[in-house]
């Protein structure tokens, strides 16, 4: 049960600040505003995502470790779609694909989801291994370019560029609205950095260690 609410929790987050956005909209359901919708859950799920790998103790209370890492690794796939959904409806609704903000926002797609694969191939234990092929490209860059699990973390945590270049993104795409939408935005800022700060609080304390900033 207690998974079942978390689960729930999870998702309806995103709407805090959505409320604020939304509530500034006078057609709240058009293809626009599914747009902003999508782009903040997929947002706000990669600031989760942070909180996830850090494991907090009252989370590792609900799921435990497996189902835990299980959890923050079906996510991702998630975020792209969702940020993938939002791109398209941005452009259907006349956007350009050119701008900064847009190019930003791609580059972070990208980035996800090379890192998603690389994760998927060079460090969980996912059902991909049990195909030969898979294993053996995974020995074989093991080997060849002496990888480790640790190194593979530090390329893993390229996740936290990919976090402070889509807060940018979502700056440059409201400043043209900061008045109307300035507490949503200050909330989807708010949020990534206490993700990033207690991510960070995790990995200097340890990760052997429960807490995320207590490390208690």
């Amino acid at each position: 049960m207690k998974k079942v609410i978390f689960i729930i929790s999870y998702f309806l987050i995103p709407w805090i600040p959505l409320f604020f956005y939304t509530h500034a909209f006078s057609s709240p359901w058009d293809s626009y505003t599914l747009s902003v919708i999508l782009g903040v859950y997929a947002f706000v799920m990669i600031c989760n995502q942070f909180i996830l790998a850090a494991r907090p103790p009252l989370v590792l209370q609900i799921f435990g470790v497996k189902d835990l890492l299980s959890f923050h690794g079906t996510m991702p796939v998630l975020i792209l779609l969702f940020a993938l959904a939002h791109r398209t409806l941005k452009l259907l609704n006349g956007f350009s694909l050119d701008s900064l903000q847009a190019k930003l926002g791609m580059t972070v797609w990208l980035l996800l989801a090379l890192l998603v694969v690389f994760a998927a191939i060079f460090m969980a234990q996912t059902f991909w291994l049990h195909w030969a092929l898979v294993r053996r490209l995974r020995e074989w860059v093991y080997r060849k370019l002496g990888l480790t699990y640790p190194r593979s973390r530090l390329f893993h945590n390229l996740t936290v560029l990919g976090g402070l270049i889509i807060l940018v993104h979502v700056w440059l795409a409201s400043t043209s609205d900061f008045a109307t939408h300035g507490v949503g935005i200050a909330l989807l800022t708010v949020w990534m950095l206490f993700s990033l700060v207690y991510y960070f609080g995790y990995r200097l304390n340890g990760r052997g260690k429960k807490g995320g900033l207590t490390g208690a």
